[in-house]
């Protein structure tokens, strides 16, 4: 869209992306101003939202409770036995698989499906991996609460596949 935003260092280095793009223009002596950093995959109405967003969640330190929660998962992973051994671990784990906060609730039920796509697509290209789990719990969220033939008529599939497609498709993918 041809619009610069100017954006905190420390709200902007949330990105991988842009992370990486800073990294290569300066060197460990000095923080040189880059100027700007093209998106050209990402919409302005993405980046206002994203900006929004980053802004929201570091200014309540959501970004260190989020890295704590992930080495737990890491940590429960890594070591199955966790779960059975060490119940204040079980705990934490447990605590992680919580629905989505109030804010973030409020703030993705204020657009459309197409644009919640759209964010998750912008959030991906720039490496915002809170934002992308996030986004993705409340999309799962709204399928969950809808039947099949919701889901169906939703993405134009409002009919029923005739017995040669079924057959088509149990033949390309047997294991279905």
């Amino acid at each position: 869209d041809e619009k610069e935003y100017q954006v905190d260092y420390d709200i902007a280095v949330y990105s991988i992306t842009i992370q990486n793009v800073i990294a290569e223009f300066k060197d460990e002596t000095s923080c040189i101003d880059i100027g700007a950093i093209p998106l050209p995959n990402v919409s302005s109405f993405a980046i206002e939202n994203i900006i929004t967003w980053i802004t929201y969640h570091y200014e309540n330190n959501d970004f260190v409770k989020y890295k704590v929660e992930k080495e737990t998962i890491k940590e429960c992973i890594d070591n199955p036995d966790i779960t059975t051994h060490n119940h204040g671990m079980y705990e934490r784990f447990q605590r992680i698989k919580r629905p989505i906060s109030e804010w973030d609730q409020e703030f993705f039920s204020n657009f459309t499906f197409d644009q919640n796509v759209e964010l998750l697509l912008a959030a991906n290209y720039l490496d915002i991996k809170m934002m992308i789990n996030t986004i993705s719990k409340y999309i799962a969220s709204i399928w969950r609460s809808k039947s099949i033939q919701e889901i169906k008529s939703f993405h134009g599939f409002d009919r029923e596949f005739t017995p040669l497609e079924i057959a088509n498709v149990e033949e390309k993918y047997p294991w279905l």
